[in-house]
C-alpha cells in the first residue's frame, strides 16, 4: 500500500510532545499545524503511530482530499469516488466531521451529505447498500471541511485516541489519558522511571494518572487493550500488520521494579481503579486505598525514597465548592513538603488554588483540560532543597511588594475573565491590561499565553522618576506571577513623543527580524516582539478586520495605509477576488508579503504596493468594492513633498478614494487620533453615507478605554 498524508491531532499546548513521539518511533517528517501534527507515513508507520502514541487524541489517515466549497459540490464528489474499492457493501461504516474556515455552517447536513453519496454511489454500483454502525463501525470515516478543499479520512482508532480500553467505569470528573500522558511527559516521568523513582497520586479517582505512569514505565503500547479499530472493514487494509504490531508489543513489555500508589477517598472511585489495574495484570506493582489525603500525610509511604507525585485535584469549575479547596492544596505542599526526595507535578485551572500549596514551582507549563485552560505546576525536590538552604542563609527570594501584591490580583482576575471571553470568542491574543490602577501606567498584551508585551507610558514630570520605576519593576513582577511567564517572553516597549505629535510605535528598534506566528479566525499572522516598537498587528482593530472580512467575500478590495497587510489577509480568506494593497515602507510590506504567503494566498491576485498612498490614489486607476483607510494621525513620507494630517487632510483623502470606489460600494476609516473630529458634511456631500462604528469596532479587552480609535462606514448612496 503506498504511503498517505496523515494527521495527529492534540490538545492545545501538546503539539511538541506528539512531535517528538512520532520523531521516536522513526517518523522524522513531521510538521507541527495548529492543534495537531501532520506527517507522511507507510501503512506500517500509520498502524505502528495508531498503537504507541500517547498525546494525540485522533489520528487520520487520507483517502481523498478535493476542491470544494457547497455540499452539493461535496455530494457530487464523493458520488464520483470509487467507494466499491474500499468499501464492501455488507459493511458498516460511520462518520465524523470538523471544519476549519468553512463557508458550510451546519456541518452535519453535510456529513449526511456524504453519507448519501457514499450510499448512492454503492447501490448504483453493487446493487446493494452499506450500514451505518456508529458504536462500531466497519469503517470510521473523518470529513474535514476547509475554505475551499475538502478531505475525506480514515479515523484509524474509529474515535478519541485516549480510550485505552482500561475503564471499567467511569469517575465524576475523569482526567482524559492523553492529557495525563502530557502531564507525566512535561514531569519527565519516563526518564524518573528508569532511575528508580516510585509514582504516587493521592487523588487518583479512577486511577488515570496511575495507570499512565505503569504504561510508560513498563513500555506497554497506549492502543494495546483499545478494543476499536476504524479500519476493519476497509478493503485495502492489510490486517495482519495490526496483529503483528500489537504481538510485537506484548514482547516488548518490561518488568515493573518500581511502585505505584493511587488513593482517594471515594471508595467507589477506587474500587473502579482496582478492576482496571485487573486489565494489565502488573501484580503488586499498582495498589490502592480509599483513604483521604489527611491520611496519606500519616503514612510513612516512601518517606526516603525518590518518587514522582502527580495528581489532579478538584477546583471550583471541577466538582463545585462543597470541600476546603484551600485547605486540600495547601495540605498537598505539606506532603511534598514532608517527602524532600519526591518530585511533583500539579495540574490545576485556578492559579490561587496553586498558589495554596505554599511552595513556589520551579516550573510551569500551560495545558488544556477539553477547553478550559490548565496551569501544571512542578516541583523538583532539589529545587525545593536550594530553596530552604537559601532561606537558612538569609538568601530567600523576595515575596512580592504590598503594590506588587495588589497589581498580580487585578492582572489574575483580568486573567480569569478574558480567558472565558477568548474562549467563547475563539481570540487568542487580547489586551491584559490598560492602566487599570492609574498609579502603574502600562498597557500588557497577551499573545497566545505565551508571550506578554508591555507598553510602558512615559510618566508625568510631576512623578518621581525613582518612584516610576519602582512601580514599573512591581508591574513586571506581578506580570511573571500572574502568567507564569518568564523574562524571556515579557517584551518591554515605551511610548513616547516624536516629532510631529505622533507616538513613535513605527520606529526601527534592530536589526534581526524575529517572527512568531499567532491565530486570529481565520488566519495566521506574524508579529515581532523585539525588532520595532510595534508588534506588527493592532489588536484593537480586530472587530475592524472582521468587518473587512464579512463585507470583502466574492469582491474587489483595496487596503491604504495597509502596514503588514493583516486586514488583507482576511479579506483574502474570505473569498475576495482581487486586492492591493498600499504602504510607503519596504519593511511593512515584506512583512505583508511573509503574511500573504503564510496563509497561501495567490500573489497574482493580491497585489503588495509600495507608494506614497495619496500619490497612488492620484495615479492609479484600480476600483474596488470595499476599500479600508487606517490612517496615521501623521506622516512626512519622503516621497511627498507635504506632511500628512489626519485632521486637516481626511477629507482630501476620502474624496481620492471614493474615485476609486465602484458603484455602491463601502469605505471603511478608522484613525487612532483620540481628538480627531471628523467632518461628516463635506463627506456626505460626496454621495457618502456616514455611520459612525467607533462603539462596535472596540473589543471588549479594550473597554477601558473605548477611545482607542475612531471608525466610520462609508457608503456609496449615488447608484
Amino acid at each position: 500500500m503506498d504511503s498517505a498524508n496523515c494527521f495527529a491531532a492534540t490538545g492545545i499546548g501538546m503539539e511538541d510532545l506528539a512531535a517528538a513521539e512520532l520523531k521516536n518511533l522513526g517518523i522524522l517528517n513531521s510538521k507541527v499545524t495548529q492543534a495537531g501534527i501532520s506527517f507522511t507515513a507507510s501503512w506500517e508507520e500509520a498502524l505502528k503511530a495508531l498503537l504507541w502514541l500517547r498525546t494525540p487524541s485522533r489520528l487520520l489517515w487520507e483517502l481523498y482530499k478535493f476542491a470544494a466549497v457547497t455540499t452539493d459540490d461535496l455530494y457530487a464528489a464523493a458520488r464520483a469516488f470509487p467507494w466499491e474499492n474500499h468499501l464492501d457493501a455488507k459493511a458498516t461504516f460511520a462518520i465524523s466531521v470538523s471544519e476549519h474556515k468553512s463557508k458550510i455552517e451546519h456541518t452535519q447536513y453535510a456529513l449526511y451529505r456524504l453519507k448519501d453519496a457514499i450510499v448512492d454511489r454503492l447501490q448504483e454500483v453493487t446493487g446493494s447498500r452499506p450500514s451505518i454502525d456508529r458504536d462500531n463501525p466497519g469503517l470510521a470515516l473523518h470529513l474535514h471541511l476547509g475554505h475551499e478543499n475538502m478531505t475525506i479520512s480514515i479515523d484509524l482508532s474509529a474515535g478519541s485516541l485516549h480510550r485505552r480500553g482500561l475503564r471499567a467505569g467511569q469517575h465524576e470528573a475523569p482526567l482524559k489519558e492523553n492529557l495525563a500522558a502530557a502531564i507525566l511527559l512535561r514531569a519527565a516521568w519516563p526518564t524518573l522511571a528508569e532511575k528508580g523513582y516510585n509514582f504516587v497520586d493521592p487523588l487518583c479517582g479512577g486511577g488515570t494518572l496511575v495507570f499512565e505512569a505503569a504504561m510508560m514505565a513498563a513500555n506497554i503500547a497506549p492502543g494495546l487493550y483499545r478494543p476499536n479499530i476504524g479500519f476493519r472493514d476497509w478493503k485495502k487494509a492489510d490486517l495482519k500488520w495490526w496483529e503483528e504490531l500489537k504481538a510485537a508489543a506484548h514482547g516488548e513489555q518490561k518488568e515493573l521494579k518500581i511502585k505505584l500508589f493511587g488513593s482517594d477517598s471515594d471508595e467507589k472511585a477506587i474500587l473502579m481503579a482496582k478492576k482496571s489495574a485487573a486489565i494489565l495484570s502488573l501484580g503488586e506493582a499498582i495498589s490502592f486505598a480509599a483513604i483521604p489525603l489527611e491520611k496519606v500525610l500519616a503514612k510513612n509511604l516512601y518517606a526516603n525514597e525518590l518518587a514522582l507525585m502527580a495528581t489532579n485535584p478538584p477546583y471550583g469549575r471541577r466538582l463545585g465548592r462543597d470541600i476546603n479547596l484551600r485547605e486540600l492544596y495547601k495540605n498537598i505542599g505539606l506532603l511534598l513538603t514532608k517527602r524532600p526526595n519526591w518530585n511533583g507535578a500539579i495540574i490545576t485551572e485556578e492559579e490561587e488554588l496553586g498558589h495554596a500549596i505554599g511552595i513556589s514551582a520551579s516550573k510551569k507549563n500551560r495545558l488544556y483540560n477539553g477547553p478550559n485552560p490548565c496551569l501544571l505546576l512542578h516541583f523538583l525536590a532539589g529545587g525545593r532543597q536550594e530553596a530552604k538552604e537559601r532561606h537558612s542563609l538569609g538568601t530567600a527570594p523576595k515575596a512580592l511588594t504590598k503594590g506588587a501584591e495588589m497589581v498580580a490580583n487585578r492582572l489574575s482576575k483580568n486573567l480569569k475573565e478574558l480567558k472565558r471571553w477568548s474562549q467563547k470568542e475563539g481570540v487568542t491574543s487580547y489586551r491584559l491590561y490598560d492602566a487599570d490602577m492609574p498609579e502603574y501606567a502600562a498597557a500588557i498584551d497577551y499573545y497566545e499565553e505565551k508571550d506578554a508585551v508591555v507598553w510602558e507610558y512615559a510618566a508625568p514630570k510631576s512623578v518621581d522618576e525613582k518612584a516610576a520605576e519602582r512601580r514599573f519593576n512591581e508591574l513586571i513582577a506581578a506580570l511573571k506571577e500572574a502568567t507564569s511567564l518568564d523574562e524571556a517572553h515579557i517584551h518591554i516597549k515605551k511610548r513616547r513623543k516624536v516629532r510631529g505629535g505622533a507616538a513613535g510605535l513605527k520606529e526601527r528598534h534592530g536589526e534581526a527580524e524575529n517572527y512568531v506566528q499567532i491565530y486570529e479566525s481565520p488566519a495566521k499572522l506574524l508579529v515581532n516582539f523585539d525588532d520595532y516598537l510595534d508588534t506588527g498587528i493592532f489588536l484593537d482593530h480586530r472587530l475592524v478586520r472582521r468587518k473587512v472580512r464579512e463585507l470583502a467575500a466574492g469582491r474587489r478590495f483595496i487596503n491604504l495605509f495597509c502596514y503588514t497587510a493583516s486586514a488583507t489577509v482576511m479579506a483574502a480568506l474570505s473569498g475576495a477576488k482581487h486586492s492591493v494593497s498600499v504602504d510607503t515602507s519596504a519593511t511593512y510590506l515584506r512583512w505583508a508579503r511573509k503574511n500573504l504567503n503564510l496563509n497561501l494566498i495567490d500573489p497574482k491576485h493580491h497585489e503588495l504596493i509600495r507608494a506614497d498612498v495619496m500619490s497612488w490614489l492620484d495615479e492609479d486607476k484600480t476600483i474596488a468594492d470595499v476599500i479600508l483607510i487606517d490612517a496615521p494621525t501623521f506622516s512626512n513620507s519622503k516621497s511627498r513633498e507635504t506632511t500628512f494630517d489626519v485632521e486637516r487632510d481626511h477629507v482630501t483623502l476620502i474624496t481620492k478614494a471614493y474615485n476609486h470606489l465602484a458603484p455602491g460600494g463601502t469605505i471603511i476609516f478608522s484613525c487612532n487620533y483620540k481628538g480627531f473630529s471628523f467632518n461628516e458634511a463635506e463627506v456626505k456631500a460626496l454621495g457618502l453615507s456616514v455611520r459612525e462604528i467607533s462603539a462596535e469596532t472596540v473589543p471588549f479587552d479594550f473597554r477601558r478605554h473605548k477611545d482607542i480609535h475612531r471608525a466610520f462606514l462609508l457608503k456609496d448612496e449615488d447608484n
